[in-house]
């Protein structure tokens, strides 16, 4: 929601069904309102990467000063800019912006000794998180440059990093499939009961908080009710899932995640022979089914 207008940051609102007041500061600022005090969201983002310092700083026993931050890949240049303004409300000084795909791709090449000299490593990059689906694929080499003494002995070995695509999904998480469930179950609610759930903001927010627990079980288990007392109008919610409807229900977001699977080939050039390996980063990417998918493509 950062960088976003009004306009933006209540349809997001709207989705997550989440209750908040926002309020226009100016065409370019909005705030929120929290025990009458009132916050931007640089401010709120702000107040985070402070208490994230604090971790940092008693986990490594000093203080930080410096930070590279990641960011999605699809965040425009005001996006990139609110995230400096609220590090550095937070004290920190950012030393650079790196799209997250970069980032793992750096940190799998450095941890797993990918870079070789005249020999490239292909490698996949799954990151499904709560918010977005961004699927990337980089190459790893290396190659060998001289010392300055220009000694053949002396030549080093340089890892070399090239991104050859990136395809993304903005929309298309984890959270995706905790408000399809949800929805599932308001649509049982309203048969139930009639009326519609869903225009009550209270029980939407119950219900998805329920729904984020039955799609975790949903994954090691093939079946979980939900139970949520006095959900609305005094009334208790109860309803029994399987995995069975879950996945059916889902298969149109599973279709959008093999679309972005193959535009991440296609802009790449490489066939699925080419890639050497791939990795899967983000909660959401441990979900059965979208493993599943993945093995298919």
């Amino acid at each position: 929601m950062v960088g976003k207008n009004a306009e933006h940051a209540r349809e997001i609102l709207s989705r997550l069904h989440l209750p908040f007041e926002i309020v226009e500061a100016d065409a370019n600022t909005i705030m929120f309102k929290a025990n009458d005090a009132m916050y931007t969201v640089e401010e709120l983002l702000g107040m985070m990467f402070a208490h994230i310092r604090e971790l940092g700083e008693a986990d490594a026993q000093s203080a930080i000063k410096d930070a590279v931050i990641t960011v999605p890949a699809f965040y425009t240049q005001r996006e990139r800019q609110a995230i400096i303004d609220a590090a550095e409300l937070a004290g920190l000084n950012v030393l650079s912006l790196i799209n997250d795909h970069t980032a793992v791709a750096l940190q799998y090449g450095i941890q797993h000794s990918a870079f070789a000299v005249d020999k490239q490593h292909t490698v996949m990059f799954f990151d499904m998180g709560s918010g977005c689906l961004t699927v990337s694929i980089a190459e790893f080499t290396a190659v060998k440059q001289q010392s300055k003494k220009g000694k053949k002995d002396d030549a080093q070995e340089i890892g070399q990093l090239q991104v050859l695509s990136v395809a993304v999904d903005e929309t298309l998480g984890g959270g995706a499939f905790d408000r399809l469930i949800a929805n599932m179950l308001a649509e049982r609610w309203n048969q139930k009961h009639g009326g519609d759930v869903r225009t009550n903001e209270r029980a939407m927010v119950r219900l998805l908080r329920g729904s984020i627990k039955a799609k975790e079980i949903l994954s090691a288990n093939t079946e979980t009710d939900v139970s949520i007392e006095g959900l609305m109008n005094d009334e208790d919610f109860f309803s029994h899932i399987t995995r069975a409807e879950f996945e059916e229900a889902s298969a149109p977001l599973l279709e959008r995640i093999r679309g972005t699977v193959q535009r991440a080939l296609e802009q790449s050039n490489r066939s699925l022979e080419a890639i050497d390996g791939v990795l899967l980063v983000g909660g959401a990417s441990r979900i059965p089914m979208v493993k599943q998918v993945l093995q298919q493509v």
